[in-house]
Parts: C-alpha cells; sequence; structure tokens
C-alpha cells in the first residue's frame, strides 16, 4: 500500500486493517511468518501523522500465529504484538523549498528513517517492523521440559525411564582412571 506524502492532511490518517478482510495484509503476514502464519487472524492498526516535512507513524499489529515449540516441537497458538513507531525525515537528495539539506542525526535509532521519494510504502514499514519483532525461539510455555535426549520423549506429557547421569564430556575421561 503506497501513501503520498502530500495526501496526508494536517490532522494524519488513521488506518485499521483486518486480516482476511485484506487480501494484501494476509499475504504480508504469511511472507514474514511463512507456515507459522495459518489461522489468518491479524490486525494492524496505524496513525500517520506530517508535521512540516517529518511523517510520524505510530501503531500497533496484532497476529495469531501457530509455531513449533523449539524445545519440545509441538505446535501451539500464540497472539504476536508488535509496537510501530517511526519517524521520517526527508533524505538530504528531496528538495524541500522552506527545508535545508537533512544531515544524519548521528545516532543509530532504529525509530528513524528517511525517505527518498513522496510516497511512502506501507508494506516495508509494516515488514521491517514485523522482522524486528520475531523472537529468537518460541516456546509453548516458559518452563518447557522439552525432549528427552535419548529417547526423544516429550518431557512435557510424561517422564522416560532413561538413565539422566550427567557427565561432563571434559571430565569423563577421569572416570578411568584408577586411584592406588
Amino acid at each position: 500500500m503506497k501513501i503520498k506524502f502530500f495526501d496526508i492532511p494536517e490532522e494524519g490518517l488513521d488506518f485499521d486493517f483486518e486480516a482476511g478482510k485484506e487480501p494484501w495484509l494476509d499475504q504480508l503476514f504469511r511472507e514474514v511468518y511463512q507456515e507459522d502464519y495459518v489461522n489468518t487472524q491479524g490486525h494492524v492498526g496505524i496513525n500517520i501523522l506530517k508535521t512540516c516535512q517529518n511523517i510520524s507513524i505510530v501503531g500497533n499489529t496484532e497476529v495469531e500465529l501457530e509455531p513449533v515449540c523449539d524445545r519440545c516441537l509441538e505446535k501451539f497458538i500464540k497472539k504476536s504484538s508488535s509496537p510501530i513507531k517511526l519517524t521520517m525525515l526527508p533524505h538530504k537528495s528531496m528538495s524541500f523549498d522552506d527545508v535545508g539539506p537533512n544531515d544524519d542525526p548521528g545516532d543509530d535509532d532504529d525509530s528513524i528513517s528517511y525517505y527518498k521519494t513522496e510516497e511512502l510504502d506501507l508494506d516495508d514499514i509494516l515488514k521491517e517492523s514485523l522482522y524486528l519483532n520475531i523472537p529468537i525461539r518460541d516456546l509453548c510455555k516458559e518452563d518447557c521440559k522439552g525432549l528427552c535426549p535419548q529417547c526423544g520423549q516429550n518431557l512435557n506429557l510424561k517422564t522416560c525411564a532413561c538413565k539422566t547421569e550427567k557427565i561432563d564430556p571434559r571430565l569423563a575421561a577421569l572416570k578411568n582412571i584408577k586411584l592406588k
């Protein structure tokens, strides 16, 4: 979805999108979350405000996912929420009569970006926000016990009869030393 800079009114723009009703949003969620996005349940709410030549984008995305737990390998339902907060400044290549060339503010703030054209691509902004909020791992519950490394039993469902002697592999050679 593209928005022209000059089409943003003084009072701003509010958008409310529902997955399932907006095919482009379903496509975006599928692209970001891949096979974890199966229920087509999602919502995006965004406010876009223009102040002089700067654009402020604030909102939130909520999506229902069905990932696989990284410890026990079971599927579970998870609701994910990602905040969106971005300030866009004109790139120094943009020429506005009342604004001089824009220099880099000098910090590595992820919430500041630059636009080079008179159109904002809302898809790219949403994708970036969603990608940055993907967790390193998905757990079905915080205290997930995972799988037994010997037999593969899901330890959340029942305990197994495997011997659980834990020997540090670096010290295993010391077990064979006989003392006099």
